[in-house]
């Protein structure tokens, strides 16, 4: 069983903190990780709650999750990541992923995201992706960088900052940057 939270500080944007259990398992040459998250927005005073499964093989990783918020909030996704280079020093992942979220009972969006994501084996890494949401006409973009500051078997400590920038097709785009810590634990 392992634990972890995560907590981000978005200047400007509200903090956010995700608390979440997970178990993984081994079936065959497959992984399998069950999960189940509870996560918090100061600047929106709401909060979600929900699970997910994750089946890992040997170049292939499928997800599904879903969420439900405090008030109408529900979104669920299905996302594909597929190895595409691997050596003793490095991993490079590409990934896809559908989400379909109700925002309120008068706005469904479904979202259609893809990227790069690229780990050492220290545990460093760094993530460039994409989305693009056709019903509002808004895109993105955005760059992920990971450190890992410690860990032991039972421990892990990393630090991370996000940089993004949205282009809504009617307004003036915007950037935003956030940084954090995440805190696991291995039982």
């Amino acid at each position: 069983m392992e634990f972890e939270g995560i907590g981000a500080l978005n200047p400007g944007n509200g903090n956010n903190i995700r608390v979440q259990a997970t178990k993984t398992v081994l079936e065959g040459n497959s992984i399998i990780t069950f999960g189940a998250f509870l996560t918090g927005h100061t600047a929106e005073d709401n909060g979600n709650i929900g699970g997910f499964v994750k089946i890992a093989s040997d170049m292939w990783t499928v997800a599904l999750q879903a969420t439900t918020g405090m008030r109408s909030f529900k979104a669920t996704s299905l996302s594909f990541e597929k190895n595409i280079f691997m050596n003793k020093s490095f991993i490079v992942d590409a990934y896809g992923m559908f989400s379909n979220s109700v925002v309120d009972p008068f706005l469904d969006l479904q979202t259609y995201h893809a990227g790069l994501t690229c780990t050492h084996i220290f545990g460093h890494g760094i993530t460039v992706n994409g989305f693009h949401v056709p019903t509002t006409r808004l895109s993105g973009i955005g760059a992920v960088a990971k450190v890992n500051l410690w860990t032991t078997e039972e421990t892990q400590l990393y630090f991370t900052a996000k940089l993004s920038r949205t282009f809504p097709a009617e307004s003036a785009s915007t950037t935003t940057f956030g940084y954090g810590i995440s805190l696991g634990l291995n039982f």
